[in-house]
């Protein structure tokens, strides 16, 4: 499979601290993201674990690393899911990468979404 990339952007009327706490602070990941809340500290190569409750029992359904983290405008992390029938290995680990930019009146949030190949499991 050759690379692949979405990229989204979004204006929002609001500064960047007040998004930038929107994508790294649980309690609001999880009013957006099914449920889940983003655990890290944050650091780079920390893991990084989307946590939910799934029938009374806590499940990691995604997981990765923190690669960049520029506050208030750039997040990189990696997540894969812990689940998959391919290989659990770098390579197939899908990059997320936020940018923030403000501008007088409102943030541009830049998504971007890219994997290089998916590798089997052996």
């Amino acid at each position: 499979m050759s690379k692949l990339e979405v990229i989204n952007s979004i204006v929002i009327n609001a500064n960047t601290a007040e998004v930038w706490d929107w994508l790294v602070n649980p309690e609001k990941t999880k009013q957006y993201m099914f449920g889940w809340e983003a655990v890290s500290d944050w650091k780079i190569d920390s893991s990084l674990e989307w946590k939910m409750i799934h029938e009374g029992a806590e499940l990691i359904p995604v997981k990765g690393f923190v690669k960049e983290f520029i506050l208030n405008s750039k997040l990189v992390y990696t997540v894969i899911d812990p689940f998959a029938e391919y290989a659990d290995i770098p390579e197939n680990y899908l990059n997320v990468i936020y940018t923030l930019n403000e501008t007088s009146e409102d943030v541009q949030l830049t998504l971007t979404q890219n994997v290089s190949k998916l590798h089997k499991t052996e």
